[in-house]
């Protein structure tokens, strides 16, 4: 009647495969931040070294782990100097005495705080001599 008789077969065969398993570690701490720009700050990147090995621990060539230079990279950042930023001076205030010679002072306050090698901030606080007539 035209129908075939098929044989029993598996749809799937396995077989072990005698793969090593290989796995990456580093072998170094992380490099300095180097960047790009003659500024020596901002966007940068840092490496370290990256060893291959195999099942029982054994270091083996790195084209193993996928071909990798043995060398891991990430970005980084190294912060640029910023000079620190003072608001205006106040008002002198007044005398401290009601007669004869006094201090008085003035202040300013810290906007932005200098860092990174940038210039720090200066004195908050000036004061002078004044004279109050008796």
């Amino acid at each position: 009647e035209g129908h075939a008789v098929c044989q029993e077969m598996p749809l799937v065969e396995t077989k072990p495969c005698p793969c090593e398993m290989y796995y990456s570690r580093p072998i170094s701490n992380w490099s300095s931040c180097l960047t790009n720009g003659s500024l020596g700050c901002g966007l940068g990147t840092r490496y370290r070294a990256v060893g291959c090995y195999n099942d029982k621990d054994q270091m083996v060539d790195p084209s193993l782990c996928g071909g990798g230079s043995g060398l891991q990279e990430e970005p980084c950042l190294v912060p640029c100097p910023l000079d620190c930023q003072l608001s205006e001076w106040t008002a002198w205030r007044e005398c401290n005495v009601r007669c004869g010679p006094g201090l008085q002072n003035r202040t300013r306050q810290i906007a932005q705080p200098g860092n990174a090698g940038g210039r720090q901030c200066g004195p908050l606080t000036q004061w002078k001599l004044c004279q109050v007539p008796c």
